[in-house]
């Protein structure tokens, strides 16, 4: 999936975005010259109602982001249409019970303490898009799974207090509206704001402006056109916010631009919300193709890995076998002088070694072709190093349950532990111990042998490094840690979620 905006999107989007400025501006000229308002106690509910919907909407899908991408931004997102929501749904619950009036909410009863109370919540909407926009933009988002809800119920509570508390100070709140000079009558309210409110609004419009350049900015940097619908919707907000200082259209039953305003955000919302849905089934369908191609590639690389362990098993394993019994033979030959009894022992011993080696190898493949738990295929590969050994081995602990490839790692870095441990330990017990915390597991190879010093070269050779690499593919990491007479611990330690 693309990770930035189509330049031809992006200049699509750019001219319709001047376009609606321009449209806005022209239209708030007009506004300011010649008042616009319309009396309709019936649709000013239809309009709340539709603003509440889109907004419950956005808040939702925002959520759906959070609890899926874990992205904070999202979470603010969520807060922000929540509180848009919880402000239009309670004009509609009120007019359905018929309590505008007594709460100062028509143009007979205006009380001061509604402009303060919806500016609070649009200066509060505006800031957390601010912040949403601002987290998205970081190129590392750090993102706190306790902070979601806090974020997201938080400025809901904060409002709801601003909004049981105002109503109480309504008498000694500063008078925030004027009359308009024009005579006051039935199709019209007759009021403005004074002009520090205007000012108050002017601010609360540059916020919007300012966020809506922000979500334009991750358009061009993500090519989210949830972020572009949404950087138009924040173009209407702010140019709303303009016309609600010029008619403060909060007063039933008056209709003002400002409230076809936010019904037209609302509606560019409705968009955003369809636009990302389809977007999000593009992402998913993507992501299913791509499971597909990779469950199809382990599905080719488990068979050509399990006729490796065929030929293993059944090809140099085999031969292996049947060389070590031939120099048992030849060791077994009365006439074998000293030297070369001492060269055919010698040659036996790494006969030995590879033959155990093709073993390890065969379960390890096994383990990952065949799915066998970590558990069975560990106790086989200490049960045969035990065996052929002689050294006491045992393992101890609760043992995870990870995928083929995991355990596939696991045994190999085991099995190189345990050969390291035959070949230089001179040890005559080994443990092998497992353990989990927070998400971590650690397992470590202990033995009891003469130990060395961790600055010797031999703790760099090719067994550790080899081990160190298989401990990098599955995102782990191996420590040794030694003393010269007091054995050897290798420990692998792995966060399993991450593998």
């Amino acid at each position: 999936m693309r990770d930035t905006a189509v330049p031809t999107e992006l200049h699509r989007f750019d001219l319709a975005l001047l376009g609606l400025v321009f449209g806005l501006t022209v239209t708030t000229i007009a506004a300011a010259t010649v008042r616009i308002e319309l009396w309709a106690a019936n649709l000013d509910p239809v309009l709340n109602t539709v603003t509440a919907i889109a907004a419950v909407g956005a808040s939702a899908l925002a959520w759906v982001r959070y609890r899926g991408e874990a992205h904070l931004s999202a979470a603010y997102e969520s807060a922000a249409f929540l509180v848009l929501f919880a402000t239009r749904a309670m004009l509609v619950v009120l007019a359905v019970l018929n309590l505008l009036s007594p709460f100062g909410l028509t143009t007979d009863s205006a009380q001061q303490w509604p402009i303060y109370a919806w500016t609070v919540a649009r200066l509060g909407t505006a800031l957390l898009l601010l912040r949403a926009a601002a987290i998205d933009l970081k190129p590392e988002r750090r993102v706190s799974t306790v902070a979601g809800p806090a974020v997201l119920v938080l400025p809901l509570v904060g409002v709801a207090l601003v909004y049981v508390l105002l109503p109480q100070l309504e008498s000694v709140l500063p008078v925030v509206t004027m009359p308009t000079g024009a005579p006051r009558s039935a199709g019209s309210f007759g009021m403005t704001m004074t002009p520090a409110a205007i000012a108050v609004q002017a601010v609360v419009a540059g916020v919007y402006l300012w966020g809506a350049s922000m979500y334009r900015q991750l358009f061009r940097l993500h090519g989210r056109r949830y972020a572009a619908y949404l950087s138009l919707a924040l173009v209407i907000a702010a140019f709303s916010q303009v016309h609600w200082a010029i008619v403060p259209g909060i007063y039933a039953p008056v209709i003002t631009i400002d409230d076809l305003l936010r019904a037209g955000m609302s509606f560019v919302l409705l968009l955003g919300i369809y636009e990302q849905s389809r977007e999000d089934v593009a992402r998913l369908r993507h992501a299913n193709a791509e499971l597909e191609q990779h469950r199809n590639a382990e599905v080719d690389r488990a068979a050509r890995e399990a006729a490796i362990a065929r030929e293993l098993h059944d090809g140099i394993a085999q031969e292996l076998w049947l060389a070590k019994l031939k120099l048992s033979g030849v060791a077994a030959a009365a006439d074998l002088g000293p030297e070369a009894r001492a060269r055919t022992k010698e040659t036996a011993a790494v006969v030995d070694r590879a033959l155990e080696q093709a073993r390890t190898a065969v379960s390890s493949l096994r383990a990952r072709t065949i799915g066998d738990p970590l558990g069975e295929s560990l106790a086989e590969t200490v049960a045969e190093f035990a065996e052929k050994s002689g050294i006491r081995a045992e393992v101890s602990g609760d043992i995870p349950d990870v995928s083929p490839r995991v355990a596939s790692e696991i045994i190999r870095i085991v099995g190189e532990a345990l050969a390291n441990v035959l070949k230089h330990a001179d040890a005559t017990v080994v443990r092998i111990s497992v353990r989990s915390e927070d998400g971590v597991t650690e397992l470590s190879v202990a033995d009891n042998g003469k130990g060395y010093s961790t600055s010797q070269a031999r703790g760099t050779g090719y067994g550790v490094r080899g081990m160190r690499e298989r401990a990098a593919l599955i995102g782990g990491d191996i420590d040794i840690v030694s003393k010269p007479q007091d054995g050897t611990r290798v420990v692998l330690r792995v966060n399993l979620g991450e593998s």
